[in-house]
């Protein structure tokens, strides 16, 4: 799943009750964005990769099956554990 240079603000996944995260099979990449963007609660099978975004980003919950990799994003907040991950990459510890 791709979700890149674009102005407009997204939630992938959730920490709501009501609306819980996704499980998402293969690599997630999010990358370039101006708007606000959070990752809360999903399940990654391979690759999760948050790169070069400018506005606000929320890395939250988490569960990456293989590398979860944050690089040269200006306004990033990881909170909570992303559990699971075998290898954490730059800003994502």
């Amino acid at each position: 799943m791709q979700f890149q240079d674009n102005a407009a603000p997204v939630e992938i996944g959730s920490s709501s009750p009501v609306c819980s995260g996704n499980k998402i099979l293969g690599n997630v990449s999010v990358s370039g964005n101006t708007a606000a963007v959070q990752l809360i609660d999903n399940v990654v099978t391979g690759d999760m990769s948050v790169d070069n975004n400018t506005g606000p980003t929320q890395v939250k919950g988490n569960a990456v099956h293989e590398t979860l990799s944050c690089v040269a994003n200006s306004d990033l907040t990881v909170s909570g554990p992303n559990p699971g991950s075998p290898t954490i990459q730059g800003q994502c510890h």
